[in-house]
């Protein structure tokens, strides 16, 4: 689990989330869906209701089945174009591809929730060498509709990239992955979930 987002409703009443009285919503980024809800289940309380459209069912010590329900976190993929100006120390057989790294390093960087801070990818792309300028940074959630302007994203929404979501120009030249059908996944660096609920 890469991160976690826990809402509480501690009171007698449906908080404005929908979530119903003396509740947790768990918000998890990545894990095994019973790595995860089994975690819940050994940190929670007992009785506590979880909520959330992930299920699994575990036994306790004494052979009951309690349901643990969860939620993951909603992936957003972020359309970048960027236009560059070189020198000759920038290998374009090289560099080209660390361009597209540096801005996948930056928005797999965010937490859940993070803002994506359009103006934090110019140190990623000045830090190549041979980069003198760069002219065109714009960002986005739907390709066709990119610009120099912030994307805010949820409490329970993580900004996701890869090369296939960048537009990069060098020197007036056009260098783009091709973009690709995108699919929902659950990421699985590390599939081991840990909380701590108070």
């Amino acid at each position: 689990v890469n991160d976690v987002k826990i809402l509480e409703n501690l009171t007698d009443n449906t908080d404005s989330n929908g979530n119903p009285p003396h509740s947790i919503h768990i918000y998890v980024n990545g894990g095994a869906t019973k790595d995860v809800a089994t975690a819940i289940f050994n940190s929670a309380a007992a009785g506590v209701l979880t909520v959330g459209d992930q299920v699994s069912t575990l036994d306790d010590d004494g052979g009951t089945p309690h349901e643990v329900r969860f939620d993951y976190v909603s992936q957003v993929p972020i359309y970048v174009s960027v236009a560059v100006t070189t020198n000759n120390d920038y290998d374009n057989s090289n560099d080209n591809e660390s361009i597209y790294d540096a801005i996948v390093e930056y928005l797999t960087s965010l937490g859940t929730g993070e803002t994506v801070n359009v103006t934090k990818l110019y140190q990623y792309i000045y830090d190549i060498d041979g980069v003198t300028d760069i002219s065109e940074i714009k960002i986005g959630t739907d390709r066709n509709k990119l610009a120099f302007v912030n994307v805010d994203l949820t409490p329970y929404q993580i900004a996701t990239s890869d090369n296939g979501l960048i537009a990069l120009s060098v020197n007036g030249g056009d260098y783009s992955h091709q973009i690709p059908s995108l699919q929902k996944s659950k990421p699985t660096t590390d599939t081991t979930a840990t909380f701590t609920l108070k």
